[in-house]
């Protein structure tokens, strides 16, 4: 049987339809429903494959900028770590760097230090004439004051000397160290001159 497909309209589908056996029937729509289920689920499942693409681009971008962060506190937590123990250095050289008007009792101290470490000073004199300025920071200026030092001691003992003025509240470089060993035969003691450049600011900037 021939159809003619100009002729064929939705009543002759129905007519057509209702014609066929029971079974034939239930299968037809079966099969439409299912097809229109699939069809359903995999435009569905499209546009949650796209939201889901677009979701894990999103998590992974989350996830960079996570890590990211964490490095710059990381990084931030180093360099506040580093400015603490720079400012901990500057305050501690700071504290060390006595004024110009401390000179007596930096004289003081360098004598209390000595007879602590049985050194003998035959000779302690500060050298207001050799005064150089060593550099100026804002108001304040500072100074390298020389102290010239003859002593008497053992080597050990004029080193020890030497350290325990390191540990003290004074900051200073030693020049011009000489020892002589010219005394009695088998002397310990050693005749020692030096100068001390002991740093000194003036904070009001009057030199």
């Amino acid at each position: 049987m021939k159809f003619n497909l100009k002729a064929i309209n939705v009543q002759t589908i129905i007519d057509v339809f209702n014609g066929l056996d029971l079974k034939v029937r239930f299968g037809i729509m079966g099969i439409g429903i299912l097809s229109f289920v699939i069809l359903d689920y995999a435009l569905i499942m499209q546009f949650q494959i796209r939201a889901m693409d677009k979701m894990n681009g999103e998590i992974k971008q989350l996830g960079e900028d996570i890590e990211r962060v964490k490095a710059d506190k990381q990084r931030i937590t180093q360099i506040k770590q580093g400015l603490e123990g720079t400012r901990t250095q500057f305050k501690a050289v700071a504290d060390k760097i006595r004024s110009l008007a401390d000179v007596p009792m930096v004289l003081e101290e360098i004598s209390t230090v000595a007879t602590a470490s049985r050194v003998t000073l035959d000779v302690l004199n500060p050298s207001k004439e050799g005064q150089e300025h060593a550099f100026t920071i804002g108001e304040a200026k500072y100074y390298f004051l020389p102290v010239v030092i003859n002593a008497h001691s053992g080597y050990h003992m004029f080193g020890k000397f030497l350290n325990e003025l390191e540990s003290a509240n004074l900051l200073f470089i030693i020049k011009d160290l000489r020892m002589d060993n010219s005394g009695k035969e088998g002397s310990v003691n050693l005749a020692i001159g030096a100068t001390l450049k002991v740093l000194l600011v003036d904070k009001a900037g009057g030199g």
